[in-house]
């Protein structure tokens, strides 16, 4: 007998320093989103029905990660788990669904085995895109500053980066536009605003 098919999701945000996970509770308590999978459905409109049902959005970054299947997604019922990942941008708390909650990577909740094992494996996934693709952007809103843009490298990557080099490597990319605009935090002097050039898709880096 066939194994049945579900959707694993890990949605991904970077708020309050940390890299942070969206958890739903169910009777079970905390576990990664998903929803079942019909042999007619198709995967990715399901991935996407799975993001519906965490928050009234639709316009997260979202990407096929890897199979789970028999004794692998055990937990899950013995059921092949198509996992995929997801980026929310700022701010966090939007259009989020009751029953969801973010929780740091870094201090989670206990989960099934299998769903760590997801998490680890998208977390890997985000850092290596990271390092090649414009991803770094779907973190953010429409407008911010380089410093966001290096908070979101540094928290992902888990180490400093330097930010004279950085600045210029993002600037010489031309995926960055001025947004004509600044902001000031706290006593800092403004801060000047841009935009990505691309919003909604994945560009690569030289």
């Amino acid at each position: 007998m066939p194994l049945p098919v579900q959707i694993g999701l890990v949605v991904m945000s970077v708020h309050d320093g940390r890299l942070q996970v969206l958890l739903r509770r169910d009777a079970s308590g905390w576990r990664l989103p998903g929803e079942r999978v019909d042999s007619a459905d198709d995967l990715d409109i399901c991935a996407r029905h799975a993001v519906r049902a965490c928050a009234a959005r639709d316009d997260l970054f979202i990407e096929q990660l890897y199979t789970f299947g028999g004794a692998e997604s055990g937990a899950r019922n013995c059921a092949i788990t198509v996992c995929y990942y997801a980026v929310w941008s700022w701010p966090a708390e939007a259009g989020l669904q009751s029953g969801m909650q973010w929780r740091a990577l870094a201090d989670m909740l206990p989960l099934p085995a299998n769903d760590r094992a997801i998490i680890d494996r998208a977390y890997e996934r985000l850092k290596a895109k990271l390092s090649y693709s414009t991803l770094a952007f779907h973190f953010l809103p429409e407008e911010f500053t380089l410093t966001d843009v290096q908070t979101v490298h540094e928290v992902i990557l888990g180490e400093p980066l330097d930010k004279r080099n950085f600045r210029k490597r993002i600037l010489a990319q031309h995926f960055v536009t001025d947004a004509g605009a600044c902001r000031r935090d706290g006593s800092h002097r403004p801060a000047r605003l841009y935009r990505y050039t691309q919003p909604g898709e994945i560009r690569y880096l030289k």
